[in-house]
């Protein structure tokens, strides 16, 4: 799984996502904040791979 474009995260994403009524505004874009949050999941999916490759006493 690679990196979503802007354009995806705009069509498919965005339109999703509920709009706040309250609260201040973000200092960062909304794509940039789905982006991070995509990085952090394929992240953890990384390293719950290795941790399972560690504990079955396997090689990935």
């Amino acid at each position: 799984m690679g990196i979503l474009s802007k354009n995806t995260i705009e069509t498919w994403i965005l339109p999703h996502l509920t709009v706040g009524s309250r609260g201040f505004a973000p200092t960062a874009r909304v794509i940039e904040i789905v982006e991070v949050l995509v990085i952090k999941v394929v992240r953890l999916q990384i390293q719950l791979i290795f941790f399972l490759c560690l504990i079955t006493n396997e090689f990935c």
